[in-house]
């Protein structure tokens, strides 16, 4: 998938960044940041951060969080800005945060998102994981659990709402590479002589 995502970044967007997968987190350090963050992750993504902890540059310029790292510091202080703008806007419209008022929130449809015709998500309730740094949140959304304890994948911005779910973290990194994949082939051909 890391060539897919530079050829990307170099043939879509004329970019040399090239993305970077970090170390693997200890299990240990995965287990404190769960507990101090009070969050669980499901578990190919706990997987994912023994492999690599943490993605930057990933797919659509998104940083995948780690546990440690200049990285995840920064993407889980955007990640923060992203979700506090987001409730003071929620707040203006519905008042004092309730869990009435949520549950009356996500229940009601947004037939401008088809993403979002069966409800809204309350954002500052989900278990946020990547950032893109311009108002772009990736995140699980516990209240859809699957089997084996995967969550579903929601990406989500501040300008559009939900713009895709995926079954899992796995079928998100598939699809992103499926996407990427046609989107370099497109241009490939459009630029052909």
């Amino acid at each position: 998938m890391v060539p897919v995502l530079d050829e990307a970044a170099r043939v879509l967007y004329e970019s040399e960044t090239r993305t970077r997968l970090h170390p693997p987190a200890r299990s240990a350090l995965i287990s404190v940041f769960e507990s101090k963050h009070r969050v669980r992750f499901p578990p190919s993504y706990r997987l994912f951060l023994k492999w690599h902890n943490g993605w930057e540059r990933y797919a659509d310029g998104y940083t995948l969080i780690g546990v440690t790292g200049r990285h995840t510091s920064q993407a889980l202080a955007d990640i923060r800005q992203t979700v506090e703008a987001f409730l003071e806007s929620w707040v203006l419209t519905y008042g004092p945060r309730s869990e009435e008022k949520i549950r009356e929130y996500e229940s009601r449809g947004n037939p401008a998102n088809r993403w979002e015709a069966n409800g809204q998500l309350f954002v500052p309730e989900k278990v946020h994981f990547a950032t893109n740094f311009n108002g772009g949140l990736r995140f699980f959304d516990p209240e859809r659990r699957r089997a084996g304890g995967e969550l579903e994948v929601v990406s989500w911005s501040t300008s559009g709402g939900t713009l895709a779910r995926y079954p899992s973290f796995v079928d998100m990194l598939r699809e992103d590479l499926r996407r990427l994949t046609e989107e370099i082939q497109a241009d490939v051909r459009r630029r052909a002589p």
